[in-house]
């Protein structure tokens, strides 16, 4: 699934809640759009990247007791 967020911090709240919540792996990767040298500035695109480990009909699972 992709999610689409209009803020770095919202997506970021999202990645930390998913690998709170779930056993997974994070991977960040950020892309030059744009830059302008004259004022400075440059327009970056960030993808974080979150891998769920499956859980099969056997397997075993140990949940903490608050859940």
């Amino acid at each position: 699934m992709d999610f689409y967020f209009s803020h770095r911090s919202h997506a970021l709240s999202f990645v930390d809640f998913v690998m709170q919540n779930s056993p997974a792996t994070r991977t960040d990767a950020v892309q030059l759009v744009s830059h302008d040298s004259k004022s400075n500035t440059a327009v970056q695109h960030h993808t974080f990247s979150i891998e769920i480990a499956p859980i099969c009909r056997e397997d075993l699972i140990c949940l903490p007791k608050p859940l």
